[in-house]
């Protein structure tokens, strides 16, 4: 039968217009002039997972409360499928899905229009997010809903705060929450990182064993090849060096870097999501190097559920930076049946300076061939798709 969509509040041509085109055609002629100006957008390209809005519920220029239902249509074939044995996206990818609906709201709730009239850009701050449920998402369309839920503005700076609900076919799978930020230019250029400008050195950085290439991990073997780092998109780390307590890597930042142009438009900026991504990684590479998945027939890596990840950003890495690094303390390895779980708590630095902190980090081990939800045929189509 032929689908057909109600007309909804905000759709796919306004999505675009808004990611890289006039904001009027998106949100209306009040903001005729910010059309030749640089404001913050929403991803574009491999970053945009917002497909359009269902529901509005807020009164423009009224920033202490508003709501929004949003969705994103998977396509089954979608890029940050291709390179994943789990059923679920990466965390990385789930972050985006949540967090971009929140630029929608604060923008056409009108948080510019309450700032002096100077160039400013909207960082995420802080966050949380936890997964409640594991689901298939290939074809399928997520829902997410957005709830602002405090706004203070102070002269040229805004903190506004959001909770969200990812669901699908009506059921929820993650929930968090997000604290955003409009700064000037100029504020982001004087950051002071996450230690007040005090250099906070690596700890693994001076331990006696060498860096190593990390590009081995990306392929896993003829008999584990799910076991193993994400490539292509998600090749987030060069060089470590895995002790017994945790990771050291790095990152060299490269101005044609794939995610810069994506995010944003105008306003080039690794996403803070990737670094998270790379902290988790960064502990794949553990798990790996350890061999702690031995134990599991068929081992592959997915998000742990029922668990709450805390992240925190006092920085940005731009198309000027030369090396992303990062560090994660293993805290944990419960072994739980055929599930394996790995905690930890990582930092990151862009250069010399400290700027991103995630706490409770956590990656689950699970066997391919000890999962219930997966018969015969999924588990030969996964595999044979890596």
């Amino acid at each position: 039968p032929l689908l057909i969509r109600k007309p909804v509040a905000f759709n796919e041509h306004h999505v675009e217009a808004f990611a890289t085109g006039p904001v009027s055609v998106a949100f209306g002629d009040e903001f005729t002039r910010f059309d030749t100006r640089k404001i913050p957008r929403t991803p574009n390209g491999d970053l945009k997972f917002l497909s359009r809005v269902t529901q509005k519920d807020f009164v423009r220029h009224q920033l202490q409360q508003g709501a929004v239902q949003t969705e994103f249509d998977i396509p089954p074939d979608i890029w940050f499928y291709r390179d994943e044995a789990a059923m679920l996206p990466p965390y990385s990818v789930l972050m985006e899905m949540a967090l971009q609906p929140n630029g929608y709201l604060s923008a056409d709730a009108g948080t510019l229009m309450a700032l002096p009239d100077v160039p400013v850009r909207f960082r995420n701050l802080d966050g949380d997010g936890e997964i409640t449920r594991e689901v298939d998402l290939r074809g399928k369309t997520i829902t997410n809903d957005v709830t602002l839920v405090s706004t203070t503005v102070l002269h040229d700076m805004c903190i506004q705060s959001f909770t969200f609900v990812l669901s699908v076919e009506g059921e929820p799978f993650f929930n968090g929450s997000a604290k955003f930020g409009y700064f000037t230019e100029a504020a982001l250029q004087n950051q002071v990182g996450l230690d007040q400008g005090q250099l906070v050195h690596p700890h693994y950085l001076d331990h006696p064993q060498a860096l190593v290439d990390i590009t081995p991990l990306m392929e896993g073997t003829k008999t584990h090849p799910a076991y193993r780092l994400l490539a292509d998109h998600f090749e987030l780390i060069h060089r470590a060096k895995v002790t017994e307590g945790g990771v050291y890597a790095e990152f060299d930042v490269r101005p044609d870097m794939w995610f810069f142009d994506a995010h944003f438009f105008q306003d080039p900026v690794m996403p803070g999501s990737l670094g998270i991504e790379a902290m988790l990684q960064a502990m794949k590479s553990y798990a790996i190097t350890h061999n702690i998945g031995k134990t599991l027939a068929q081992p592959y890596f997915t998000s742990t559920l029922n668990h709450r990840i805390n992240w925190r950003y006092r920085g940005q890495i731009t198309r000027d930076n030369d090396q992303m690094r990062l560090e994660v303390v293993i805290t944990a390895v419960e072994t739980h049946g055929d599930r394996i779980t790995l905690y930890g708590d990582g930092s990151l630095w862009k250069d010399e300076m400290r700027i991103y902190e995630a706490v409770q980090l956590a990656v689950d081990i699970r066997d391919l061939q000890g999962q219930e939800e997966y018969d015969g045929d999924v588990i030969t189509e996964q595999v044979a798709r890596l």
